[in-house]
């Protein structure tokens, strides 16, 4: 994911005049892209502990062993799956945040 964000917010932030806005928007795009990303696991995790529990869960077999809290598993898998679509959007928005401050600043 890191060349995604940095292609989706150092090269729109090339439109801007000098390093150190350069170097400000390409930062604050990151930012953007970080904390949306985090945004959406949390709340990932948050509707997965609503939903996962012990009636509805089904034991998880990886390597022919089986998962000591399975509940606990399918919350972090649900997490981890949905940080990656949170990080497609927030690589989206990062990357419209990035263009339009550089083409305020220019």
């Amino acid at each position: 994911m890191g060349v995604l964000v940095a292609a989706c917010t150092v090269v729109p932030a090339l439109g801007a005049e000098g390093v150190r806005p350069i170097v400000r928007l390409a930062l604050r795009g990151m930012l953007v892209v970080t904390a949306v990303t985090l945004g959406v696991g949390l709340l990932a995790l948050g509707i997965a502990f609503v939903v996962f529990d012990e009636t509805n869960v089904p034991a998880v077999m990886r390597y022919g062993n089986v998962m000591g809290d399975p509940v606990a598993f399918w919350r972090a898998g649900t997490m981890h799956d949905f940080s990656y679509l949170g990080g497609a959007v927030g690589g989206i928005v990062g990357c419209v945040a990035t263009v339009r401050a550089a083409r305020l600043s220019a």
